[in-house]
């Protein structure tokens, strides 16, 4: 009887058992589906609202950030593996700052000279001595916390102030080719920056704060120095430089950018310098920056959307954001714009309102190195979520106001030509015997530092006006095209 009713149960057990197997089976797959959707819808909103960001002429990563705050885990909480796109997203911020080594023009930054090196420190100096102080004033911050604070309103965003500049039609003119050096110098600073807020952490010695300094100072000395001197002559040597050669310099490229994080990091340096010097050793061959920009370059812009998606938006105390106290601190902390706005003094001489507009607008877009700044200081602890839902605010709202105001700058410099040119023609046209209304002059000579600032000055003293400035590199030589009155 006992044996029957166990053969009893033991026949229905199995069924149930296979049953429940079942149920779980069809519990997992529906969680894999769940997820798999929940990804696609997340990268897809991600890519729409960038572009409709785009379409209202704001950056793409303010809508990019939107997308990740108001899904990501601090809000909505529907985003899956949020670790690993995290995780890709830190990868696109390794290929943007390689590419912006890769991008760096060596015969632009010879051009420009010392006045680019003056708007750079200054640009970043003065916001970060204005961040520190509002902090400690107002918010009553320790040091580190202020200094963090300082460190992430001092970058400027080349890639804002390069799209608005292409757009305008003003990035090969004398101001347009300062702002990219001085952005260029500025991001460099920002690694520096970075350094030194990680080995100020616990309790800093004369030598740790020393040390990030002198590490950043001597890569940059020996890494660029290969960079500018024997990276060229090296390349001349190679007479066919063929697809197979190019693929192995892109494969070197990438190669000796993990060596140099590594070799960086350990430095007590940033390793983000170190890709970035991965990238300057190859700027002088044109054939990788045209593999990047044609194989490269849609898998960076996919990793950077989830750079600002989920490595910086999934941190953004969401619900904190529209506490009086975050938003008081935010419109305090856009006073260090002004400490960008300065730099405008330093615009290529004949100094006007509209070249000191330009330079500083330009200079004032915060953007992809602030963030970085930012969310490496949230990391280590020594920012709070507040103070960090502050800054990011801060951020945004330059990202938004800077681009607007620099394309108003343009566009109205663009109609101030227009007027002069077309009152110089009216002017000449009441002259008799008169025949030019203007001097067109083009200029192929030898690059050399500080090339511009000297032409533009020898113009003056010979008493002439420039209507219109352009000037692009041929090797190591510099082609301008004048328009003087």
């Amino acid at each position: 009887m006992n044996s029957s009713a166990s053969a009893h149960d033991g026949g229905h057990a199995a069924p149930a058992t296979a049953a429940a197997a079942a149920e779980l089976g069809g519990s997992h797959h529906d969680d894999e589906f769940y997820s798999l959707t929940m990804l696609l819808v997340f990268l897809l909103a991600t890519w729409v609202i960038g572009k409709a960001a785009m379409k209202v002429k704001i950056p793409s990563l303010l809508g990019e950030m939107v997308v990740g705050m108001v899904l990501g885990p601090n809000l909505l909480d529907v985003v899956p593996f949020p670790d690993a796109l995290v995780l890709v997203g830190e990868v696109g911020l390794l290929l943007l700052v390689l590419e912006a080594g890769l991008e760096v023009d060596l015969q632009l930054l010879k051009r420009i000279g010392v006045r680019g090196l003056i708007v750079a420190v200054v640009g970043s100096m003065l916001p970060l001595g204005l961040g520190v102080g509002i902090a400690m004033g107002i918010q009553k911050m320790e040091v580190m916390e202020a200094l963090a604070v300082g460190a992430s309103l001092s970058p400027t965003s080349m890639a804002i102030a390069l799209n608005i500049l292409k757009v305008g039609k003003s990035l090969q003119t004398p101001s347009g080719q300062l702002i990219i050096a001085a952005a260029v110098i500025d991001d460099v600073i920002a690694l520096i920056l970075l350094s030194e807020l990680k080995a100020l952490q616990g309790t800093p010695s004369a030598l740790a704060i020393a040390t990030p300094i002198i590490s950043s100072i001597a890569f940059i000395a020996g890494i660029g120095g290969f960079a500018i001197f024997a990276m060229p002559r090296i390349m001349k040597r190679v007479e066919n430089k063929s697809e197979t050669f190019i693929t192995l310099c892109v494969f070197g490229m990438f190669t000796l950018s993990i060596g140099l994080m590594n070799a960086t990091y350990y430095g007590q340096s940033s390793f983000l310098l170190g890709a970035f010097l991965a990238g300057m050793v190859f700027c002088t061959l044109p054939q990788i920056k045209e593999v990047w920009h044609s194989q490269v370059k849609r898998i960076e812009t996919w990793m950077l959307r989830l750079f600002f998606s989920t490595t910086i938006a999934f941190k953004v105390p969401v619900r904190d954001l529209w506490d009086p106290k975050v938003l008081t601190f935010t419109a305090a902390l856009l006073i260090p714009l002004l400490g960008k706005m300065v730099t405008g003094v330093f615009a290529p001489r004949p100094l006007t309102k509209i070249s000191f507009c330009i330079i500083g607008f330009a200079m004032s877009a915060w953007g992809e190195f602030a963030f970085v700044v930012a969310n490496t200081s949230l990391e280590l602890g020594i920012m709070s979520q507040e103070t960090f839902a502050s800054v990011v605010l801060a951020v945004l709202i330059s990202a938004i106001v800077s681009p607007w105001a620099l394309s108003l700058t343009l566009l109205f410099s663009r109609k101030q030509k227009e007027i002069l040119q077309y009152q110089v023609e009216m002017g000449v046209r009441k002259r008799r015997g008169a025949r030019h209304a203007y001097l067109e002059v083009d200029i192929c000579c030898l690059n050399r530092w500080g090339l511009i600032d000297g032409l533009i000055s020898t113009l003056s003293r010979l008493d002439l006006s420039v209507c219109d400035f352009t000037v692009t590199s041929i090797e190591n030589f510099s082609v301008m095209r004048l328009y003087v009155w």
